[in-house]
């Protein structure tokens, strides 16, 4: 058995989080699912553009690869548009709750003491525990929404001449309970879509159970619910920059390398230029954004200056953009990573809070599966030695 690593289960331990996060394993987790999530929700929002009579090239002259706008920028304006959007919202979000739950997974298992945990390992247990991930928000959206059908169907029994008047009143309190129900529970959605990795991960509950630990800590560690998600946040960007200022180092010095005039020379500039021009494509590139934000994405220079490139040279340039892209996805898989991390350190620290459990000390399901197959052993070795006891005994007696 390994043994658990000490942690404080305070705010300290928050700060190693972007320590405990720079690990392949994590960063990839969450680039996969950025990988698979993202261009879920890229095909389904230009399939909305599509479906309300935009023109392919003129979306893409205006987003590129990044089709993200304002709610209130009537951008779409079809009902069908919308859910389209709306599908590929929701698959990106789904899709990057796993994830972050394989990533809090192997944060768990590597704080208990076994650094050998892997991603495989941390998707067998997404195998088993899928459901609560997808249907723990879908169990708290429908008590609002109970909630909010019990609220108009009294409205409407209010509507009712002087029955209606007197059940509003005699109920009044009710109702202003409910209310307040309601918008305690909007706040624990949000406290749930924030902390359900850790919770699946590390409590290894079932939808209603994860609902459950939602409610349970934010009613009882609010305060630390908003220090701690502020920390994190603060944390995660600081990781962004840095970890972003280094890889920018490492292309501008492969750029210096190649682009020399002994190498390759001019002959690298027009490959470059057409990948990061797709890069760069849109008005809402994150890249772009993040650069007036102080964030270090200058590395992308030659898109700015378009140069003319002939067939072969914008073929590699495209494949050299996806590479690009990945690479400085691992970025926002980065920041991701430090969340998750984060959230799960956080998590230790309620329930010990809250329940005084430790549950770093708490055998979990994959220990005791190993408990199970190591007593079946010793019974499966023990029985053999028997039989042969027996078998020696009966040779004795036939002598």
């Amino acid at each position: 058995m390994f043994e658990p690593q000490k942690l404080r289960f305070n705010f300290i331990d928050l700060f190693g989080a972007p320590r405990r996060a720079l690990k392949v394993k994590k960063i990839w987790t969450h680039l996969m699912g950025l990988a698979v999530g993202y261009p879920a929700y890229l095909l389904l929002t230009y399939l909305a553009f599509l479906s309300d009579g935009n023109s392919l090239s003129i979306t893409w002259d205006r987003f590129g690869l990044y089709p993200f706008f304002s709610l209130s920028s009537e951008a779409l304006s079809s009902p069908a548009a919308w859910i389209l959007y709306g599908l590929g919202l929701l698959l990106w979000l789904i899709i990057t709750l796993l994830a972050g739950t394989i990533v809090a997974r192997i944060t768990y298992k590597e704080l208990k003491g076994d650094p050998f945990y892997t991603a495989n390992s941390g998707m067998k247990f997404i195998r088993r525990h899928w459901r609560a991930v997808l249907f723990s928000p879908v169990s708290l959206i429908l008590i609002i929404a109970l909630f909010l059908l019990l609220a108009v169907l009294m409205a409407l029994v209010g509507k009712i001449p002087f029955v209606g008047e007197i059940v509003f009143v005699g109920f009044f309190p009710v109702y202003l309970a409910g209310s307040l129900f309601v918008i305690y529970s909007v706040v624990v959605l949000i406290v749930l879509l924030l902390h359900l990795p850790a919770i699946v991960a590390l409590w290894e509950e079932d939808a209603l159970g994860s609902s459950f630990q939602a409610y349970a800590i934010t009613w009882n560690q609010s305060w630390r619910i908003v220090v701690y998600s502020a920390i994190i946040a603060i944390l995660a960007i600081a990781g962004m920059v840095v970890y972003c200022g280094a890889l920018t180092l490492g292309y501008q010095f492969l750029k210096w390398i190649f682009g020399a005039a002994w190498l390759m020379g001019d002959k690298i500039d027009p490959i470059l230029a057409w990948a990061e021009r797709i890069v760069l494509a849109g008005d809402a590139c994150p890249f772009q954004i993040l650069s007036g934000l102080g964030i270090p994405f200058t590395f992308l220079a030659n898109g700015m200056h378009p140069i003319a490139a002939t067939g072969w040279e914008a073929f590699i340039g495209s494949l050299l953009a996806i590479l690009i892209l990945l690479m400085f996805g691992s970025v926002f898989a980065y920041g991701m990573s430090i969340i998750s991390v984060g959230q799960s350190l956080s998590f230790l620290t309620y329930k010990l809070r809250t329940d005084d459990e430790n549950l770093l000390e708490r055998k979990d399901e994959e220990d005791l599966e190993v408990e199970a197959e190591e007593q079946g052993a010793e019974s499966a070795r023990a029985s053999t030695e028997d039989d042969k006891g027996e078998e020696a005994q009966s040779r004795g007696a036939a002598q």
